[in-house]
């Protein structure tokens, strides 16, 4: 059985330290290990579709939601990161059958959670108040004519910058949207801004942007999989009427004979464009099972396959983030034949290299299957980290995964060999870094440090001359072996945009992970 693991590399150029992260690595082993953990014990698996975010970065902390199954009640659940174990905080609802996306205005310190329901859905907002949320009076309010009917198609939340808040659903073939001007207490009519669309059913998912002068609310839709289902995109000027609306939806196109499916996920980076990920509907072999559609700030869109029908790679639940710092875009969901959660990376502006990007681990555990993934909607950045939690409807319970965000990313790692690749053994490992923009190296000055995965050995002194660099002996190299860190003093001058091979070769000691598994860096 091979089992992955990942480790990363960064840079020293100057004075500044960045970070290259995301190659792999291999091992043979026995055992399958666990990637991500249960955020409690008492949680369910139950989080819906990945439209809805369940998450939120606020005071330095991540918050979630979830729901605790002997008390039966929702909670809001905060996280220690120096314990990495979570804490509950607030009762926010009664009852599984609510499906909630969370939006956090970090200006007005303010919350808002819908609660989408068959019946009854409810709305409430609370105001951050010394350390903690507290439920503003007047809430919840509950919208009676707005409930997700089939418990399938959850709505969606967003707030435009103008302070408005909009949710939004797919209804008996109607796209629909209600607002409200005064923080959610009131909320107006119901606006259909498509009618007759080709499947009574499916999902909708909200966006934010802005074009530099006037700013836009959007709103993305899957049909329910069919032979004539379809993906589709609206937005709204906030300067207008609520009824004028904009169809984009036919930029929306298709590789081949796939179709529009009701899984879809959308984010917005600094940049405000809009990338939307989604799950399709049949498909000949070469057609993407998995399709990332992006909006640039001109709105134009274009599309990049993901996974395709043929690589038996089938995401479900697909989710986006985006890493602010090093401009990459995570792509995620949960593979619906293996179980497990998983993700691939790119660079913005190279999203047409994600058809054959590294599959990464995100959630595993043994057999179990996990679904219902839920990522932020806010660009990241290293202080931060990213933060996911998945279902596990194997054991029934929340889990969470944490993924470090590195501090500048001027190179791509490419490959990583090893020459033997399993546990315990002292391995050569060749690494293929390519450098990117700012990423030139100095003889004598430019740096490179590597660190290992958990689990692998690295000795505390290194002689220099067993590691190389574009096939140069180095004359430094210093080691940490509690980090597991090596930092390499270049031997060679490295240009912007150039390919180099860092070779550790067994002499320098190490010796690959002592537990057989999946690993990615901390």
């Amino acid at each position: 059985m091979m089992l992955r693991r990942s480790c990363c590399a960064r840079l020293l150029t100057g004075a500044a330290w960045v970070f290259v992260f995301g190659f792999s690595l291999f091992c043979a082993g026995f055992a399958h290990a666990q990637s991500g953990a249960v955020l409690s014990t008492t949680t369910t698996s139950d989080h819906k579709k990945s439209n809805q975010s369940k998450l939120f970065y606020y005071d330095n902390a991540w918050w979630a939601v979830a729901f605790h199954e002997t008390r039966a009640e929702w909670f809001l659940w905060k996280y220690d990161a120096a314990t990495s174990s979570w804490t509950r905080k607030n009762t926010i609802q009664t009852g599984v059958n609510n499906w909630i996306d969370v939006v956090v205005d970090t200006v007005t310190d303010k919350l808002y959670l819908y609660f989408s329901r068959q019946s009854q859905p409810r709305f409430r907002r609370y105001s951050y108040v010394a350390g903690a949320w507290v439920r503003d009076t007047g809430f919840p309010v509950t919208l009676s004519n707005f409930p997700n009917q089939d418990n399938n198609n959850p709505v969606s939340l967003v707030k435009a910058r103008n302070g408005y808040l909009w949710i939004f659903r797919i209804d008996n073939g109607k796209l629909q949207t209600r607002y409200s001007m005064d923080d959610g207490l009131t909320w107006q009519p119901i606006i259909t801004i498509k009618d007759s669309l080709n499947q009574t059913k499916g999902t909708a998912e909200a966006v934010v942007f802005s074009n530099g002068v006037d700013n836009y609310v959007g709103v993305l839709y899957g049909e329910v999989g069919s032979s004539s289902s379809r993906f589709g995109f609206h937005y709204h000027n906030d300067n207008n009427a609520a009824t004028v609306w904009t169809n984009q939806s036919s930029s929306l196109s298709f590789f081949g004979s796939e179709r529009g499916n009701n899984e879809l996920s959308a984010v917005v980076d600094d940049s405000s464009n809009i990338y939307m990920l989604v799950r399709t509907f049949s498909g000949g072999p070469t057609n993407p099972r998995n399709t990332l559609y992006k909006r640039d700030t001109v709105g134009h869109w274009n599309r990049y396959i993901v996974n395709t029908v043929a690589s038996n790679v089938r995401w479900s639940s697909p989710a986006v983030a985006i890493d602010r710092e090093n401009r990459r875009v995570f792509v995620l969901g949960t593979n619906s034949i293996t179980g497990k959660g998983e993700y691939k990376i790119c660079r913005m502006g190279e999203e047409h290299m994600l058809a054959t990007a590294p599959i990464l681990e995100l959630f595993a555990s043994g057999t179990d299957a996990f679904q219902n993934l839920s990522a932020p909607r806010e660009p990241l950045e290293p202080a931060i980290g990213f933060m996911f939690t998945a279902g596990d409807t194997t054991t029934d319970d929340t889990w969470f995964r944490t993924i470090p965000i590195p501090e500048n990313v001027p190179v791509a790692v490419q490959n990583v060999v090893l020459s033997d690749n399993t546990v315990n053994a002292n391995a050569q490992y060749d690494f293929t870094i390519r450098t990117i923009g700012a990423g030139a190296l100095t003889t004598g000055l430019g740096k490179i440090s590597l660190r290992f995965p958990d689990n692998t050995l690295v000795p505390a002194v290194i002689n220099a001359a067993s590691v190389q660099v574009d096939g140069t002996p180095a004359a430094v190299v210093s080691s940490n072996a509690a980090t597991r860190e090596i930092t390499i003093t270049t031997p060679v001058t490295v240009a912007d945009e150039d390919t180099i091979t860092v070779t550790v070769t067994a002499a320098a000691g190490l010796l690959n992970a002592s537990i057989a598994g999946n690993y990615t860096a901390e």
